[in-house]
């Protein structure tokens, strides 16, 4: 990498230049790396959990993840926003996913991985108005 990127930066430019630049498909859980899914996974367990004090930086590299998967499934176009509550249950789902990847691994198990079809789909149909502010309400804590 090059050396004038900041510190701050230089993991979104791994992210983006192992995982992301690859396709939606590369994002999927069943696809990353074993660093990855470690990596990923204690970004969204600190940024359940509260551990962090700025979850935006923390948990940076999921949130380009599920905005990587949303453009591949065409939920996203152009300069499109997603809403807070929409991108909350987008991450606690792919925590689950990550989970259960992990599991499945080290189980020598294997389970029915997501599809770029099949993640989220129950984030993005909950997106009601009641479930956005329970789900909003529920991470502020």
């Amino acid at each position: 990498m090059p050396d004038d990127i900041p510190e701050s930066l230089r993991p979104v430019q791994r992210i983006f230049s192992e995982v992301i630049s690859k396709g939606g498909q590369a994002c999927l859980p069943c696809n990353l790396s074993d660093f990855w899914i470690d990596h990923l996974s204690q970004q969204l367990s600190e940024l359940v959990s509260g551990a962090t004090a700025n979850p935006n930086i923390f948990a940076g590299d999921a949130i380009l993840l599920v905005m990587a998967i949303l453009a591949e499934r065409g939920d996203l176009s152009g300069d499109e926003a997603v809403e807070d509550a929409v991108l909350v249950a987008c991450l606690h789902e792919l925590r689950l996913e990550l989970a259960l990847e992990a599991l499945s691994r080290l189980l020598k198990r294997p389970v029915q991985p997501a599809t770029i079809d099949t993640l989220f789909r129950a984030s993005l149909a909950s997106n009601t108005p009641s479930s956005q502010h329970k789900d909003a309400d529920a991470l502020r804590g």
